[in-house]
């Protein structure tokens, strides 16, 4: 775990925000902390190489593309899950993969084309190593937007100091595009394989992807714009590694909220800044759970602290609090990868 200094947490701030599609979008970034654009690229350089963010990529919304996604949990014996972790992380599907502490042990995240079988695939990864499997896609999207602080209240310091979002700011996080997908063209889907790839850190990235297409970087930033109206691409920022950065504590919180109240239930868990993630999930008579919210923490203790104020404030105390024990896999799928 690295000490994050209070110049550094501010420029990580600003990189998990959608980046300014500027001809120069670090001399952006660094004026808002202060830097220099030389000083901004080289400290990025320097945290990608400390190994403090992971990349900085566009996040597209498979759904728009034609692909759906799910969660799935697993419950393997003890001597079954290496090996079963490794079968998972082959599929290229696969963007999530975590070891946590329950019965089910094993929970991935699996994306496929519109037209391919969830349960098929997740039998034929498995392939008979699984007891049991709960196959959980979502019902309803709250909220999708990883942003972790690293000044003010926003440390996740396991009290109730929560930001002021509203129900619709927090489903605007989700993605606006709807679920349909969009019929690209072969130079959007060009574009897309680059922009899911890691932005060069250099003055002028846009220029150096739009040199690729053989098109000018105005034409180049126009489409980058028009994909995101359209839903296609959520936003163009930074992947941290959570642990880090200093919050060791990431827990998924599932709660047992009746289908009456999951909307309330969802929107306010989805205003609470500590939540990353709230989504309604399919149910299972022996997983009655329906709305699941990601919490990051600095420690157990804090995180603890937020799941119980998230359970006061939607009024559920039925809840099972999950936490990674280990991560097998963490990448952005790679949707466009053919095209490079």
């Amino acid at each position: 775990m690295s000490t994050i200094s209070d110049l550094r947490g501010r420029l990580l701030e600003e990189l998990q925000q959608d980046f300014p599609l500027r001809y120069r979008p670090f001399q952006e970034i660094g004026s808002r902390c202060g830097l220099s654009e030389a000083e901004t690229i080289e400290d990025i350089r320097a945290m990608l190489s400390e190994g403090l963010i992971r990349e900085i990529s566009a996040l597209l919304d498979g759904r728009r593309i034609g692909y759906r996604s799910t969660l799935v949990a697993l419950r393997a014996e003890e001597h079954q899950v290496e090996r079963l972790a490794e079968r998972i992380n082959r599929h290229p599907g696969v963007s999530h993969n975590y070891l946590r502490n329950h019965l089910y042990n094993i929970w991935f995240t699996l994306s496929l084309p519109r037209d391919q079988d969830f349960a098929a695939a997740v039998e034929e990864i498995v392939d008979d190593a699984a007891a049991d499997i709960l196959i959980l896609p979502s019902v309803r999207t709250f909220k999708l937007k990883v942003h972790l602080r690293f000044r003010g209240n926003g440390d996740s310091g396991g009290t109730e100091e929560y930001a002021g979002r509203t129900g619709a700011e927090a489903r605007s996080a989700a993605g606006s595009g709807g679920e349909q997908p969009v019929n690209l063209s072969s130079v959007e889907r060009f574009s897309l394989a680059q922009l899911e790839h890691p932005l060069p850190i250099i003055a002028r990235p846009w220029s150096d992807i739009a040199s690729r297409l053989d098109v000018p970087e105005r034409d180049f930033l126009a489409l980058v714009k028009h994909l995101k109206r359209q839903g296609v691409i959520r936003r163009i920022a930074a992947v941290l590694r959570h642990r880090r950065v200093g919050y060791g504590a990431n827990g998924m919180a599932c709660f047992n909220v009746q289908e009456s109240e999951i909307l309330a239930a969802g929107n306010e868990a989805a205003s609470i800044e500590s939540v990353s993630h709230c989504y309604q999930r399919k149910e299972y008579p022996q997983w009655p759970y329906s709305l699941y919210t990601m919490v990051h923490a600095r420690t157990r203790e804090q995180c603890n602290a937020l799941v119980q104020g998230i359970s006061r404030r939607i009024g559920c105390t039925d809840y099972q609090l999950l936490y990674s024990i280990k991560e097998y896999k963490k990448q952005r799928i790679k949707y466009f990868g053919e095209q490079q």
